[in-house]
């Protein structure tokens, strides 16, 4: 998952579900190894409490939505190609159908990454990026409004090749 990213993708988030698991089995233990009256009531009260920390958590924790049904292309820049910077991005969709799908779509937005870390977000399919020289990987992922991943994810990648400072172009229609 990126880092821009900041909800989890389904499930007990992380650290929160492990700590719950651990005083349901710790307390679950002590409520049937312990022969103290008092001391057991603790662990099944704990036992209780802890299991209905994870029925809460498991029904209020939002799953990850299903992609909009389009599939991702770059209109620009073009695969391996040689670009000046800034570098104009064409994100573009595709229904199965072969028509054009408005990218990202409403309640959506574009994440753009260069070489793994984010540099760019919009509610829009064209960014322009400011790239040092050299060879990158572009990554754009549409994400919920509310930054959340779509499953499977909804992104693709490519590579370029920044030769250099140049006048931004626009990028030519999906």
């Amino acid at each position: 998952m990126l880092p821009g990213h900041i909800v989890t993708t389904g499930g007990l988030p992380g650290l929160v579900g492990w700590l719950v698991a651990a005083v349901l089995a710790g307390s679950a233990a002590v409520a049937v190894l312990v022969r103290s009256r008092r001391l057991r009531i603790a662990g099944l009260v704990a036992a209780i409490a802890a299991g209905s920390t994870t029925v809460a958590l498991w029904i209020l924790t939002p799953l990850a939505p299903s992609p909009p049904g389009y599939a991702l292309r770059f209109g620009s820049p073009a695969p391996s190609a040689a670009v000046t910077s800034p570098v104009a991005v064409e994100v573009c969709g595709r229904m199965a159908d072969g028509t054009s799908a408005a990218v990202p779509g409403p309640g959506r937005l574009v994440s753009m990454s260069v070489d793994g870390r984010q540099v760019a977000e919009r509610a829009g399919g064209t960014l322009i990026l400011e790239i040092t020289p050299g060879s990158h990987r572009i990554r754009a992922e549409v994400l919920t409004a509310d930054h959340r991943a779509f499953s499977p994810p909804l992104a693709i990648e490519t590579s370029v090749a920044v030769v250099g400072l140049g006048v931004v172009t626009t990028p030519p229609p999906c």
